[in-house]
C-alpha cells in the first residue's frame, strides 16, 4: 500500500461544506477526467473509493481532472477550517484500488495514526 498526504482548506457554496479537488493532487494519484468513483460519508471522515462501476465521475478535462462535493452531510464531518487528504493505493494482481480519505485536519504528528477501519479490512480480505 502507498499512501500520500495533502491539507486543503474547507470551503462552502450556499451554506453547505464543499471539498474541490483538482489537478495536481489527482493527475499525481492516476486520477483522469471521466474516472468514476464512489462516496462514502462516515462519522469521522469521506472516503472517496475509484471503481469502474462509481455512481460519481470526475469531472473537468484531460489536462485538469476536478472532484467537487458539495452536500450538507459535509457539514458535520468538516467542522475545523482545514481537511486533510490522504491517498492510499492498494494493489492487488493486476489492479489496484484507489482511496482518497478526508477527514478534518489532525495535528502533523498524528497523521501516521490515520485509520480505514472496516473498510480496509474489506479490501486486504479479496
Amino acid at each position: 500500500m502507498t499512501m500520500q498526504s495533502f491539507k486543503r482548506k474547507v470551503a462552502r457554496n450556499r451554506g453547505n461544506a464543499r471539498v474541490w479537488l483538482e489537478k495536481k493532487c489527482l493527475s499525481e494519484n492516476g486520477i483522469k477526467c471521466g474516472d468514476r468513483f464512489n462516496c462514502i460519508f462516515r462519522q469521522d471522515d469521506i472516503l472517496l473509493v475509484f471503481t469502474a462501476d462509481g455512481d460519481r465521475k470526475v469531472a473537468g478535462k484531460d489536462d485538469r481532472p476536478i472532484i467537487d462535493i458539495n452536500t450538507a452531510k459535509l457539514n458535520d464531518i468538516l467542522t475545523a477550517t482545514h481537511y486533510n487528504v490522504t491517498v492510499s493505493r492498494f494493489d492487488s494482481d493486476d489492479n489496484g484500488i484507489t482511496v482518497f480519505r478526508i477527514a478534518p485536519t489532525k495535528p502533523k504528528a498524528e497523521w501516521h495514526k490515520l485509520d480505514f477501519g472496516e473498510f480496509e479490512l474489506e479490501l486486504t480480505q479479496e
